[in-house]
């Protein structure tokens, strides 16, 4: 009937039957059903918020997050959603974006216990143990589940060396939950290590009486049991362990055997004539931000005569992301390493395609008679070592020393040359660690800004063709007379007069330079930026609101303030006059800068002020921010003459303003006077005096409410 197939087509129908199949626990039919739903109504916010959630339950955290994402483009106001990004973030290991997105969430629902609970485990994830706890004591305030947060808080007491209070956590756990037998090896193991070995050895006796088939719990108790002297009970629990393992593994597992047995086989089969006991491992450790310079070298590396056998994922049962070649050759008969098809992750460089990285790579090579083997390992997951490792394993011959020697060549003069990021705009991304290490880097795609378009006075522009263009083009020449190859500029001036609008422009026309970006909630990051500055030389260093960290030492608020000037003193100091590195330093308040940053030679060499436009400045402004709209010469002079004393930012809005009023008036595309004093007399009301500073527009007005032509300039 036609009814029917209407009512099942209607989107409150849809919904009813996605949240019917996932109270079924069958969430990828859910995901199905919205499917349908978005293919004809692509910004329906809560079909995409509704997939995302039944996503998030299928694993699918990526795919939940590209939802929550979009739903917050069309719905930007809704708070909420910050929640459910925020646990997407946080189940996907990116702790400070999820820290502040349910931070927001929080603001406007309090009473959630759930994202209370999210953004504590968030934070202790960061290290903000503290905050993390007390999220924790507010979701059990508001009665959220006792299981769920005893283990997380536990977690955190562990990260601390707690070991008690988190042994009273596990057992709050155990007491609470349908997994006891989990919580009470938790707390045996807790317990061990607190020197409670009686309550350990009584946790994990309740553990096996719950599950007397569990192997791992029994050896645990053997261990116990050799720390107690009870050697006699030791021996017997081994014993006992050891007829499990067999029993399980002649009943059901002689296939897995068999595929663990295959790393170990594999390595004697590559090395053939070579004992596997007998390789040489060369090791070395690089920071994460460069994997995808070492991924490139180890392609590079793999050419000619060099051939790839195979390339495969491998792990312990009991090891992360920290397994070293010396477990992969060990033949451990509880925790051998197994092989997995190799998992991949794209890393953006800036280019049409990014560079496939394997998370976790076991390659096989053979170079005429030598075979080797190379294995890259990630950083781990918690802790404060941050480094990506490599390491080359070779016969010890001197044909496998001259490889192994070759291999790590490469790979250094890889991360040196950085093709990945060379000649790019780039800034250092924060992950989560504990150390607050920047581990990623972040390519940032400008809108291409030509000559044209930057507008200034044509003094401002004299300085900056002079004092950067035209140095960067001379310095081979200066280096050469004997003179230094690094300079420092600083540009300074009101909000919204063209300095970062001519950062973009020098950013993308600076023959081979790159470019690094550094906001000031970065400056921490310093000594990592000046790494690569010199690294990727010839570069171009750019500190935003410099005033923020080199204010004046009488004037600064902190201790951490001076702190941080002192690093950027010594590192503007620490290079030396072959660096070719060009610091511009951006400020709204130039007055406020400390002296020695100001006054001494070789840190800033040229200020250059950009003042508010002229008025032959205003008129090419109003021509290039018109865009395509009919503008007179009429039009443009009235603009001109009424924003006398304003900034380009407020002459960009008053144009888009001017556009909304013309739009309103009629569908031609004409501007007309009237139009644009519409859109002045808007943006300089009296009524709404903080867009007006916003914009750098404010302006006096006489008693009858006429505009006057001065016009003051905008606030910072």
């Amino acid at each position: 009937m036609p009814e029917t197939k209407d009512e099942v087509l209607r989107p409150e129908t849809i919904f009813e039957r996605a949240e019917t199949f996932a109270d079924a626990g069958r969430n990828d039919q859910a995901v199905a059903v919205l499917t349908e739903l978005l293919a004809t109504d692509p910004e329906n916010a809560s079909a995409l918020r509704c997939r995302g959630r039944y996503l998030m339950n299928l694993g699918r955290r990526r795919a939940a997050l590209d939802d929550f994402n979009t739903c917050l483009q069309i719905q930007a106001d809704d708070a909420t959603l910050y929640g459910d990004r925020g646990i997407a973030l946080s189940s996907l290991g990116l702790f400070d974006e999820a820290e502040a997105d349910l931070s927001k969430a929080i603001a406007c629902e309090a009473t959630n216990g759930g994202l209370h609970l999210w953004r504590g485990y968030t934070r202790g994830q960061l290290g903000r143990h503290d905050e993390a706890l007390a999220d924790f004591i507010v979701a059990e305030e508001l009665d959220y589940e006792v299981q769920t947060l005893a283990q997380n808080r536990a977690r955190v007491y562990l990260d601390l060396n707690l070991h008690d209070l988190a042994a009273d956590e596990f057992q709050r756990a155990a007491d609470h939950g349908d997994d006891r037998s989990t919580y009470l090896k938790n707390l045996a193991e807790t317990c061990s290590r607190a020197g409670r070995l009686d309550e350990a050895v009584a946790a994990i006796g309740e553990a096996l009486r719950l599950d007397p088939a569990d192997n791992s719990a029994r050896r645990l108790r053997a261990d116990l049991m050799e720390r107690l002297r009870r050697l006699t009970d030791a021996q017997a629990e081994r014993a006992l362990a050891d007829d499990l393992y067999h029993l399980l593994e002649s009943s059901n597992g002689r296939k897995r055997r068999t595929r663990e047995r295959q790393t170990h086989q594999l390595l004697r089969s590559h090395f053939d004539t070579h004992e596997v006991d007998d390789l040489i491992i060369h090791s070395r450790a690089f920071p994460p931000r460069v994997r995808a310079d070492l991924q490139r070298g180890i392609d590079q590396f793999a050419t000619g005569d060099i051939e790839l056998v195979q390339l495969t994922d491998v792990k312990t049962r009991h090891s992360h992301e920290t397994i070293t070649l010396t477990d992969v050759m060990s033949e451990d008969r509880y925790d051998p390493a197994t092989t997995f098809p190799a998992s991949f992750e794209d890393i953006d460089i800036g280019e049409e395609t990014p560079v496939s990285c394997p998370r976790r790579g076991l390659y096989l090579f053979r170079q005429g008679a030598t075979p080797f083997v190379l294995l890259i390992t990630p950083p781990p997951r918690h802790g404060c070592e941050i480094q990506v490792k490599v390491q080359i394993a070779v016969p010890p011959t001197e044909e496998g020393e001259r490889t192994a020697n070759h291999f790590l060549n490469c790979l250094k003069q890889a991360v040196h040359q950085s093709t990945c990021y060379r000649g790019k705009i780039i800034s250092l991304e924060s992950k989560d660690s504990y150390t607050g290490e920047a581990v990623g880097i972040r390519v940032h795609r400008l809108r291409p800004t030509e000559r044209e378009d930057v507008i200034l006075p044509e003094r401002t522009l004299r300085q900056l063709d002079r004092n950067i263009v035209e140095f960067v083009q001379s310095r081979s020449a200066l280096r050469e007379a004997g003179f230094s190859g690094k300079k420092g500029v600083l540009f300074h001036g009101p909000p919204g007069t063209g300095k970062t609008h001519t950062i973009h422009y020098l950013a993308t026309h600076l023959p081979r330079h790159t470019t690094l970006i550094i906001s000031a909630e970065q400056v921490g990051l310093l000594s990592d930026y000046m790494t690569l500055a010199r690294m990727l030389s010839p570069s171009l260093v750019v500190i935003e609101e410099a005033d923020l960290i080199a204010r004046d030492r009488d004037q600064s608020g902190h201790a951490f303030q001076e702190v941080l000037l002192n690093k950027l003193l010594n590192e503007m100091d620490g290079l030396t006059a072959e660096a070719e590195i060009v610091f511009v330093l951006t400020t709204n308040r130039p007055e406020v800068l400390e002296d020695a940053l100001k006054s001494r030679p070789g840190r800033i060499d040229q200020a250059i002020e950009f003042p508010k436009p002229d008025a032959d400045c205003r008129r090419r402004l109003v021509r290039l921010y018109s865009g395509r709209l009919n503008i007179s010469d009429e039009v443009i002079d009235c603009a001109v003459t009424r924003t006398e004393g304003v900034t380009a930012s407020f002459i960009k809005e008053l144009m888009r303003r001017a556009c909304q009023v013309r739009i309103k008036r009629s569908a031609d595309d004409a501007l007309l006077i009237e139009d644009v004093e519409a859109a002045v007399e808007e943006l300089l009301s009296a009524d709404d005096g903080l867009s007006r500073n916003l914009l750098g527009g404010a302006v006096s007005r006489g008693d009858s409410g006429e505009s006057n032509t001065g016009i003051e300039s905008g606030v910072d």
